[in-house]
């Protein structure tokens, strides 16, 4: 199985791949990629993520982070061009495995790793159970509805914080409470049943 196979280290999620100043030129050019400061420090990402950090940092800030992140891995799921990721690492985390759907995503999280040295493993998929038998301390999750999948899942999480989006299923946020133990920290004003469940600290 795969998870087996995560165990064992047969499959590193890490990728190197290399990318050129002329590359990312293109990329900037070709999809409006914007330069977005996020403590002190430049990152390329896609104009909707963009947005989110523009917006969305002092929410981070409160309710994204755990009590204790120092040396800690986190799972992010639903890890855009590595905002999250870097904003962990900034943070204290010691290492973020990343896991995103979107190819051009993943292209941005290479080179935000390489242009600020991150401790960042990619592996550009889609979220499926297999993926929590990934050795982590803390998971972030952030998939516009795919969390559903998480009901099928048997086995305890780990301390996490899931923004859930109920209009997928309705009463999601409230089984996912349930089954795992979260509680909702918060719930969005502009966007109609979407909230924010976290783990008991």
């Amino acid at each position: 199985m795969l998870r087996n196979k995560f165990k064992q280290g047969i499959i590193k999620a890490e990728r190197k791949l290399p990318f050129s100043n002329n590359c990312l030129d293109e990329l900037i050019n070709r999809f409006g990629l914007e330069r977005v400061t996020l403590y002190h420090q430049e990152m390329f990402l896609l104009p909707l993520p963009a947005a989110m950090v523009r917006e969305e940092l002092p929410l981070w800030e409160r309710l994204y982070l755990p009590r204790f992140l120092e040396g800690k891995t986190v799972l992010d799921v639903g890890a855009g061009c590595g905002e999250t990721a870097f904003f962990y690492i900034y943070h204290g985390a010691k290492r973020v495995v990343c896991i995103e759907s979107d190819p051009l995503a993943c292209k941005l999280i290479e080179v935000n790793r390489q242009r600020l040295n991150l401790n960042i493993e990619i592996i550009c998929s889609k979220f499926n159970l297999e993926h929590l038998y990934i050795p982590h301390d803390f998971m972030k999750m952030d998939i516009e509805g795919g969390e559903v999948e998480l009901l099928k899942f048997d086995g305890p999480i780990a301390p996490c914080v899931i923004e859930v989006h109920d209009q997928v299923q309705k009463g999601l946020s409230a089984r996912l409470a349930a089954k795992f133990g979260l509680f909702c920290a918060y719930r969005f004003k502009y966007a109609k049943n979407v909230y924010i469940l976290k783990s008991h600290e």
